[in-house]
C-alpha cells in the first residue's frame, strides 16, 4: 500500500525533479509535490498548503538552498528540509547544515534519500508533538498561575535541601499581603517562617510539622498564629504535603495557609459570651436557691419561739447561704452598752470579738453596711482585731431605727488546694446584696420575737409586782399537776393575802399601797427557788407553786415567809410605813385534791381559816389535814368539790384525742383498735403532745418540757429519733403521717381536728 508524501521541491530543471519522484515511488510512497525555482513560487506554494518534507538544489539559477531554507524558517515552519545536490564541497555541505538543514544528500548518492527522509519526518513529527506538549504545559502553567492568584488562600511552596532546610521556592501574591513580605524577602530568608511564628505557638507548631518527614505521614494540618510584618498577630489554618519524586524520596514542601483570623476572633466571641450565659445561668441557679433558702429561713424564723431557736435557725442557715464564708450574728444587750456573740458559723475566728461596744464596729457608727475588700488597707472594725485577715463587712440589724445587733461576715480562709488564691478575694456584690437582705430578714424576725415576748410577758406578768399574773399561775398548776401525776410526786401551793391591806390603803394612800404590793413581789422573788412560780394571784393575794413540796415541806415555807415578812420595812416618800403581816393557806396535791380547782379552792379555805384561827398580826398556818370524810379530802371543801374531784380522778386514768387513747395506767396507747406499746420515753413524749393537742412544739422545748433538758442543751436529733420511732408505731403509713405531723424542721404537734379537744 502506497504511503502519501506532499513534498515541495526546489529544482530548475524537470530530469531531476523525476529522478527524486522515481526514487520516492519506488520505496513505495505516492507522492504530491510542487516544483518551484524562484523565491515567488515557493512563497506562494508555502501558503496555499503545508509540505511533509522539502527537498533542493544547492544552486539555481534564481535561487538557492540557503534562500529557500531561510524563507522556511521566517515562516517558523519546522518541515525537515534536504539538500540534494552534486555541486557543492565540504565546506558548503557545513555551512547548509549549520544554517539549519536537517541532511545533504550526493545525487550519486540516492541511497542514502529515503532514510534520511524519513529519519527526519519521524523527528518532525517528534518536535510538533513535544511542541504540542509544550504548549499544553504552557496554557496548564498559565492557568495554575491564574487560579493561585485568585484564590483566597496563601500558597507557598519550598524546596527541601540536603542540609534539611526548606528554601522558598514560590508564594502567591495572596501570602505576600497576608503577612507583608515579599516573594523575595521569602527566597533570601530561609528561616523567615519559622521566626514569624508566635512565641506561644512556635514549639507546637514545629514539634507538628516535623513528623512531615516521616515515611507514609499524614499532611500537616494545623492552626497557628503568626507575626505580621508591622507586630500584628494572625491566625492561619495550615496544610502542608510533602511532594516526593518517583522514589519517594521527598522534594518540595507544597503548603496552602487560610487567613482564619476573623473566623478565631468570632469563635472567641462565642466562647466569651458562652461563659457569660453560662456564668448568667449559674448566677440564676444561685439567686433561686437563695430566694429558696430565704423562704425557708423567714418560714423558720416565723415559728420559732424564742431568740434562742431563732439563732440556731440562723446559724443553720447562714452556712447554706453563704458556704464560702464565714460569719457571726451579735446582739446588742438590754443596756445597749454592748453586742455579744449568740451565734456563729463556718469556723469563725476564736478572736473574732465576743463582747464589745457598738462604737468598735464602722458598720454600727455609720448605720450602714460597711465593706472592708483588703484588710491590709481597708478601716478593719476595732472588734476584730487581728483575727481578720480577708476580706469583710458587718451589717447592723436595723428594725424600725434601732440596732439590735450585728451581722459579721468574711471570707474563709484556705491555706492549701485550689481556693487557696481567694484568700484576697473581695466579697461580691452579690454576696453583699445577699447579705443585706438576710440581715433585713433576721431583724424583722428578732423585732417580731421581741414584741412577742414584750407581749407575752404583758400577758402572763402583773405590770406592778412583776410577778406572773393569774391566768399563767393557772396553766402553770394545771401543767404542774400533770407532772406530779405523773410522776407520782406531791406538788404543794401556797395562798398569801396581806392583812389589813385595805386600811393600809387608807392610811397611806394609794401609791403605798402600790408600794406594798412592788416590795412583796420583790420580797417573793427573792425567798423562792429556782423551780418555784410566784404570781400574783388577785388583789392582795399571791401563790406560790412548790413542785415536789410535802405537806410538812409546804408548811414550813409557808411559815418561814410570814415570819420573813414581818422583817419587811417599807420607805415610802421618806417615811418607814408601818409593817404589814400575811396569812397563809397551804394545800397538797394528791392530799387535798387531784384538780386545779379543788387544790385553789382547798388553799383559800386554808387561808379563810387561818385568817379567823388567829390575830391578824401573827396569822398562822391551819393543820393540813383535818378530818376527812372518807375520800382524803377536807370536810371545809368536800362538799363543794365532791363532784369535780371524783371526775378528772377518773379522766386522769386516760387521754384521748380523736383516734389516739393513751391509758395512764396500762402506759399503753390504742390507735383505731390497734394496741401499741411505747417505751417510757415515748410515752412522756406522746403524751405530753397529746395533752396539748394541736399545738407544735419545737424540739427545744420538748427537751425541756418533756426531758427537764437545761436550756441550750441536748440535741434536735435526739427527739427526731423519737418522733420517728413512735410514727413507725402509730402512723399507718409512717411517709405521710396523719396524727404525729412535723411543723418546719424541728416543730411537732399531734394533729386535731375540727371542733375536737382531747378527752
Amino acid at each position: 500500500m502506497s504511503k502519501p508524501l506532499r513534498i515541495l521541491i526546489v529544482e530548475d530543471t524537470e530530469k531531476d525533479t523525476l529522478i527524486l519522484l522515481d526514487e520516492l515511488k519506488r520505496s513505495g510512497y505516492e507522492p504530491t509535490y510542487e516544483r518551484v525555482d524562484t523565491p515567488a513560487a515557493m512563497q506562494a506554494a508555502l501558503e496555499e498548503q503545508t509540505w511533509d518534507v522539502v527537498m533542493s538544489d544547492y544552486a539555481l539559477p534564481h535561487f538557492s538552498a540557503p534562500a529557500a531554507l531561510t524563507m522556511l524558517k521566517e515562516r517558523g515552519l519546522d518541515t525537515p528540509f534536504l539538500i540534494v545536490s552534486g555541486a557543492a564541497g565540504e565546506e558548503v555541505v557545513a555551512a547548509a547544515m549549520n544554517a539549519g538543514a536537517h541532511d545533504f544528500i550526493w545525487v550519486g548518492d540516492l541511497v542514502r534519500l529515503i532514510p534520511a527522509m524519513e529519519r527526519e519526518l519521524r523527528a518532525a513529527r517528534g518536535r510538533a508533538a513535544r511542541r504540542l506538549v509544550e504548549a499544553a504545559l504552557r496554557e496548564t502553567e498559565s492557568k495554575y498561575r491564574t487560579l493561585v492568584g485568585q484564590i483566597p488562600a496563601g500558597m507557598h511552596i519550598m524546596a527541601l535541601a540536603e542540609d534539611g532546610g526548606a528554601l522558598t521556592v514560590s508564594v502567591n501574591p495572596q501570602f505576600e499581603r497576608m503577612l507583608g513580605f515579599s516573594l523575595a524577602e521569602w527566597m533570601a530568608d530561609p528561616d523567615l517562617w519559622r521566626r514569624q511564628l508566635h512565641p506561644d505557638d512556635r514549639e507546637r507548631v514545629l514539634a507538628e510539622a516535623a513528623c512531615l518527614y516521616t515515611p507514609g505521614a499524614e499532611p500537616f494540618v494545623s492552626e497557628y498564629r503568626m507575626l505580621t510584618r508591622e507586630g500584628g498577630v494572625m491566625w492561619l489554618r495550615d496544610e502542608t504535603v510533602v511532594v516526593r519524586d518517583h522514589a519517594g524520596q521527598p522534594q518540595f514542601l507544597q503548603s496552602i495557609r487560610l487567613d482564619i483570623t476573623a473566623r478565631k476572633r468570632a469563635e472567641a466571641e462565642l466562647h466569651t459570651a458562652s461563659e457569660k450565659l453560662e456564668n448568667w445561668v449559674k448566677e440564676l441557679e444561685q439567686h433561686n436557691r437563695e430566694i429558696t433558702l430565704l423562704n425557708e429561713l423567714g418560714t423558720q424564723l416565723h415559728t420559732c419561739l424564742t431568740v434562742e431557736e431563732a439563732y440556731t435557725a440562723i446559724a443553720d442557715y447562714a452556712q447554706l447561704l453563704f458556704p464560702a464564708e464565714a460569719g457571726a450574728l451579735h446582739a446588742m444587750s438590754a443596756s445597749r452598752t454592748s453586742l455579744e456573740l449568740v451565734t456563729a458559723w463556718g469556723d469563725f475566728p476564736q478572736g473574732g470579738g465576743y463582747v464589745f461596744a457598738p462604737d468598735e464596729c464602722w458598720g454600727l457608727r455609720r448605720g450602714r453596711m460597711h465593706v472592708v475588700e483588703d484588710p491590709r488597707f481597708g478601716q478593719v472594725c476595732q472588734h476584730l482585731g487581728d483575727s481578720v485577715s480577708t476580706s469583710c463587712l458587718c451589717v447592723p440589724l436595723m428594725a424600725q431605727g434601732e440596732a439590735l445587733g450585728l451581722l459579721h461576715l468574711q471570707k474563709r480562709v484556705y491555706p492549701a488546694g485550689p481556693r487557696a488564691h481567694t484568700a484576697r478575694e473581695p466579697l461580691t456584690e452579690s454576696k453583699q446584696r445577699l447579705a443585706l437582705t438576710v440581715a433585713e430578714l433576721i431583724a424583722l424576725a428578732l423585732a417580731n420575737l421581741k414584741l412577742r415576748e414584750t407581749l407575752r410577758i404583758q400577758s402572763s406578768r402583773d405590770s406592778l409586782t412583776n410577778l406572773f399574773n393569774r391566768r399563767y399561775l393557772e396553766e402553770t398548776l394545771e401543767r404542774e399537776l400533770r407532772r406530779a401525776d405523773r410522776k407520782e410526786r406531791p406538788l404543794g401551793i401556797i395562798l398569801l393575802d396581806l392583812d389589813d391591806f385595805e386600811r393600809f390603803n387608807d392610811a397611806f394612800g394609794h401609791d403605798a399601797g402600790d408600794a406594798l404590793l412592788r416590795e412583796a413581789g420583790r420580797f417573793l422573788q427573792k425567798h423562792i427557788r429556782g423551780e418555784d412560780v410566784a404570781g400574783r394571784y388577785n388583789g392582795e393575794e399571791f401563790l406560790l407553786i412548790l413542785p415536789e413540796a410535802s405537806r410538812e415541806v409546804s408548811q414550813q415555807r409557808a411559815e418561814k415567809l410570814q415570819e420573813a415578812f414581818t422583817q419587811l420595812t417599807l420607805e415610802h416618800r421618806g417615811q418607814s410605813l408601818k409593817s404589814v403581816t400575811v396569812s397563809a393557806g397551804v394545800a397538797v396535791f394528791p392530799e387535798h385534791g387531784a384538780t386545779v380547782q379543788a387544790i385553789l379552792q382547798a388553799a383559800e379555805t386554808a387561808l379563810y381559816r387561818a385568817k379567823e384561827e388567829a390575830p391578824r398580826s401573827a396569822a398562822r398556818v391551819p393543820a393540813l389535814r383535818p378530818d376527812t370524810n372518807g375520800d382524803g379530802e377536807s370536810e371545809a371543801f368536800s362538799a363543794e368539790a365532791e363532784g369535780e374531784a371524783a371526775k378528772p380522778r377518773e379522766a386522769l386514768t386516760q387521754l384521748t384525742v380523736g383516734a389516739l387513747s393513751l391509758n395512764y395506767q396500762t402506759f399503753e396507747l390504742t390507735v383505731d383498735g390497734k394496741m401499741v406499746s411505747p417505751t417510757p420515753v415515748e410515752y412522756e413524749l406522746l403524751r405530753f403532745l397529746m395533752s396539748h393537742a394541736g399545738k407544735a412544739f419545737v424540739a427545744e422545748r420538748l427537751l425541756q418540757e418533756v426531758w427537764h433538758y437545761p436550756p441550750g442543751t441536748g440535741s434536735p436529733e435526739l427527739v427526731r429519733a423519737h418522733i420517728k420511732n413512735l410514727r413507725s408505731k402509730v402512723e399507718p403509713n409512717p411517709r405521710h403521717p396523719i396524727y404525729l405531723k412535723t411543723i418546719g424542721r424541728f416543730g411537732y404537734t399531734i394533729a386535731l381536728a375540727a371542733n375536737q379537744r382531747p378527752a
